[in-house]
């Protein structure tokens, strides 16, 4: 925009000279012939002061379209200068957003880290509330199965019944080996799951 600005103001400037310069022409002309006609100089000194003047208005017309130049000149650097200004500004100013934009993401992220959602997640504390209820539920039945291993005496003490509650017991460690297997699988699928979540922010 004010490129175009100079660019009018530079025309303009060479019409208005073209003007002045066209005048000048016609008012010598003209005083050249009242000049003639009043015959009070031979025509050779009217023609000499005709050139001497043209000359004058030549070289006015000449320092006038070179100061003109300077002008536009001087201007479009000046507007250049305040365009490389404003785009260098317009840079620095979108690094500091950008970096300011990075900080608080950092920010939002190292808060959102430090919360229950990654250092205390629901999900984790179900796991070990159902973990916790399944350790009660195995103890309380071997020590339903000892109960019942203690409270036979050698009169009726067999081998199948031996045999009996040592199955039981081997069956009931097998199931709660499966359900902590199950557990800390559950446990690494959390984990995984919290990381990647992490890894996505970031």
């Amino acid at each position: 925009e004010r490129l175009t600005g100079i660019d009018q103001l530079e025309d303009l400037l060479r019409r208005t000279e073209e003007e002045r310069k066209r005048r000048v022409e016609d008012m010598l002309a003209v005083f050249s012939e009242k000049l003639l006609g009043v015959a009070h100089v031979s025509p050779g000194e009217v023609e000499r002061w005709v050139d001497l003047e043209t000359t004058k208005a030549n070289q006015t017309n000449v320092d006038n379209r070179k100061a003109a130049e300077d002008l536009v000149s001087r201007l479009r650097v000046q507007s250049l200068e305040r365009h490389k200004t404003r785009r260098t500004e317009w840079a620095e100013g979108m690094l500091r957003w950008r970096q300011f934009r990075h900080r608080y993401a950092v920010s939002v992220v190292k808060k959102r880290i430090a919360s229950e959602e990654f250092v205390h997640p629901g999900e984790l504390s179900d796991v070990f509330t159902r973990v916790r209820a399944t350790q009660r539920e195995v103890y309380a039945e071997r020590v339903r199965l000892l109960q019942v291993l203690f409270s036979l005496t050698a009169e009726n003490v067999t081998s199948l019944k031996a045999r009996t509650q040592q199955e039981a017991i081997a069956s009931l460690n097998d199931k709660a080996q499966e359900a902590y297997d199950n557990y800390f699988a559950e446990l690494k699928r959390i984990k995984d799951g919290l990381h990647e979540r992490g890894e996505q922010m970031l």
